[in-house]
């Protein structure tokens, strides 16, 4: 095995590899033992516009980067918008 398969990717800061967390939902999630709604607000925050604070990935993207199923999403979101963590905005083209 070669000595820079080991290595870490370098990070570098020009390419704006960045995410906002709330650290605060996401310790009350944590609290409340909601892993999966964590987990989604997590990937969410990496969807985020650092302007707006608005995302709009599809489902399938959010069960790439959350490792939720379909199903978990619905009601996670539920979750997340009850304690007023995210604001659920339909989508509607045409």
């Amino acid at each position: 095995m070669k000595d820079d398969e080991n290595e870490l990717p370098n990070w570098d800061t020009k390419d704006k590899i960045y995410a906002r967390f709330p650290v605060k939902a996401i310790n009350a999630l944590a609290d409340m033992k909601e892993y999966k709604a964590l987990r989604l607000l997590v990937a969410l925050c990496t969807y985020m516009d650092m302007n707006t604070h608005q995302c709009w990935p599809s489902y399938p993207e959010i069960m790439r980067r959350s490792g939720l199923g379909k199903n978990d999403i619905r009601p996670s979101l539920n979750v997340l918008e009850s304690l007023r963590f995210v604001k659920v905005q339909k989508n509607y083209c045409g």
